[in-house]
């Protein structure tokens, strides 16, 4: 039997006022730790991570930063330290971006080399990896339209193993007509000249709101760093079709249901003893009904099947409002976990409450607490138990907002207080 209490805080902070309008400082640190042992938890280790931090200034057509930040786009989270521009032209509705440092770990917060990413032993790069790349794009009243480029090089390697990554990545969206919109895109491994994800999607909304249509499509390919070994494996892609479906009968109540079909492509390994079904799907259904003025409530059903697995469950929530800076959330679900090509059935109960309170226009409240009971069965083993509880505090002070009021539009600056959800 093993215990472990982890206890993680993030600090956000925000600072300007440096006699130099549009300038500012920005960072975020999390803190980490297990009460019990500190070998136990994993992600525990640093104790101390500097999500980011980093000096910013800004004005109507330039955004610049330098030190610890990240790029958000098709494809995924990527963070590093170094520095990045923004430039943007309200004229042309365009805008470009540069950015380059040395990276960090895909998913991480943490370099590469770190000591803590290292489940591959010698395979793992010894030195940090340093990123480049760029971002352009171009907005109209009808189309939204992207690239993305990434180049990552290990500055000591060999020739032959100088690059780690060379990707690129392309998104639009397109609007013909009012309430439809068909959007899409893909990203491209230049290293392997394969394809990694792709997808399209077709949306049609009423105008009213009382009813809403997706349908689309879409193939994925997992990507790997260059430096790893799991390329080597060739990866299976997949092919899928989905689509979405709400309604709002009534003005109060809101249905929807989805459903996916996806089919892998043929691995290309012999199995003569055995016959392998690549076809999986999942689907969910649910609903929510505003029963009156302060409290609605709402369900969801999903059951997904596919080869070698399977799961099931459903959720469920009541939310009470009296106030429009008090919000409390009360929910639970049950889930039958999918543990693929296993011999044991888990079973997992959650439930939990979460209260919302702003007591006044510059100061926010949260507290939250959850609880999971989770059983494994199996055949001839004792039941063993995987239960916990989780709390969460949280406290949002704002002690000014004109940092960044300069380069708002007016629009922006208009818009309402949203209610705490």
């Amino acid at each position: 039997e093993l215990e472990g209490t982890p206890l993680v805080s993030t600090l956000d902070a925000a600072l300007w006022g440096f006699g130099v309008p549009g300038l500012s400082v920005r960072t975020r640190v999390r803190v980490s730790t297990d009460l019990a042992d500190p070998a136990l938890w994993p992600g525990t280790e640093p104790t101390v991570q500097l999500l980011e931090g980093y000096a910013e200034y800004s004005a109507r057509w330039l955004r610049a930063q330098v030190g610890r930040t990240h790029v958000v786009s098709r494809l995924g989270f990527t963070g590093f330290d170094g520095a990045r521009a923004d430039v943007m032209s309200r004229f042309a509705n365009m805008r470009a971006s540069v950015f380059g440092g040395w990276g960090l770990a895909r998913g991480s917060v943490l370099p590469i080399s770190s000591e803590q990413l290292n489940p591959l032993g010698d395979f793992i790069p010894t030195e940090r990896q340093m990123l480049f790349g760029g971002e352009v794009g171009w907005s109209t009243a009808f189309m939204d339209a992207g690239f993305t480029y990434q180049r990552a090089i290990h500055p000591n390697g060999s020739r032959d193993a100088l690059l780690a990554g060379d990707r690129g990545a392309a998104d639009f969206a397109f609007r013909p007509a009012r309430g439809w919109l068909v959007a899409g895109g893909a990203d491209y491994d230049f290293a392997r000249s394969e394809v990694n994800t792709a997808d399209v999607r077709v949306q049609h909304r009423d105008g009213r709101g009382r009813y809403g249509v997706t349908v689309g499509g879409r193939y994925y390919r997992p990507y790997f760093d260059l430096w790893t070994i799991w390329g080597v494996f060739s990866p299976t892609p997949y092919w899928s079709v989905f689509g979405t479906v709400y309604a709002v009968p009534m003005d109060d109540l809101q249905v929807w249901v989805s459903g996916e079909r996806y089919t892998y492509e043929d691995a290309d390994i012999a199995q003569p003893y055995a016959t392998v079904d690549g076809d999986g799907w999942r689907w969910s259904a649910g609903a929510s009904m505003a029963v009156m003025e302060p409290l609605t409530v709402g369900a969801g059903y999903y059951m997904e099947g596919t080869h070698g697995a399977a799961s099931v469950g459903f959720d469920a929530q009541v939310v009470y409002a009296p106030f429009e800076n008090l919000a409390a959330r009360a929910s639970g679900g049950f889930r039958r976990r999918p543990l693929e090509y296993r011999l044991n059935l888990a079973r997992v109960w959650n439930y939990g409450l979460r209260v919302d309170y702003q007591p006044f226009a510059l100061a926010a409240l949260t507290a939250e607490a959850r609880r999971y009971d989770e059983e494994r069965y199996r055949a001839g083993v004792p039941v063993v138990p995987f239960d916990q509880w989780r709390f969460n505090v949280g406290l949002t002070l704002l002690y000014g907002s004109g940092a960044d009021r300069a380069s708002m539009h007016p629009a922006v600056l208009s818009m309402p207080e949203r209610r705490p959800s």
